[in-house]
Formats: C-alpha cells, structure tokens, sequence
C-alpha cells in the first residue's frame, strides 16, 4: 500500500501529531509484515532451487539424509529388539503329556 503522503500532510495540520504518529506506525508495521512475507517466500524459493541442484547432481539433500536418518533409527531398533530377544535365556521346556495313541 503507497504511503499517501499529502493525506499524511493534511492529517498533521488537521488531527495534530498523535494522528500522524499512528499513520506512520500503521504504515511501517504493513511494510514489515510484507517484507518478512516476501523473505519467507524468497527462502522457500532458494531451498527447493538449491535441492533441484543437488539432485541434478546426484547429491543427497538435507531432506534426503533426514529421510535416511530415521530409516536407519527405526532398523536399529528391530536390530536391538532381535538381539535382546536372542539373549534371554530358553525358556524350559515342559514335558508333554502323551494323549496320543496306543498301539
């Protein structure tokens, strides 16, 4: 939104310097917000044009070894869950009854 300045003018000399003051404030808080918008899109823009390069590249992304990272954390742990399965003890056998046939 373009600053207004003759209406900034008039403001001053009709509403005093509190009304002007506020304008101002107002104004610079808009343009603020609007460029931490554009800096956040700007961001987003280079990150996905620097991860395109990388896969051009066949270099892995931070996303990529992230991806890999928890594929690695959950396979360890069915590995240490295997393990710790395999190193208790057998349990003992209880003999069976035999309700089988005789003959």
């Amino acid at each position: 939104m373009p600053v207004r300045w003759p209406a900034l003018a008039l403001s001053l000399v009709q509403g005093g310097l509190g009304s002007a003051q506020h304008q101002l404030l107002h104004t610079k808080t808009q343009a603020g917000q609007r460029a931490q918008r554009e800096a956040d899109r700007l961001d987003r823009f280079l990150e996905q044009r620097i991860e395109d390069i990388l896969n051009r590249l066949n270099i892995p992304s931070r996303s990529d070894i992230d991806r890999l990272n928890r594929s690695v954390d959950v396979l360890t742990r069915k590995v240490e869950t295997l393990l710790a399965r395999d190193a208790r003890p057998p349990r003992a056998s209880r003999p069976t009854a035999s309700r089988g046939k005789r003959g």
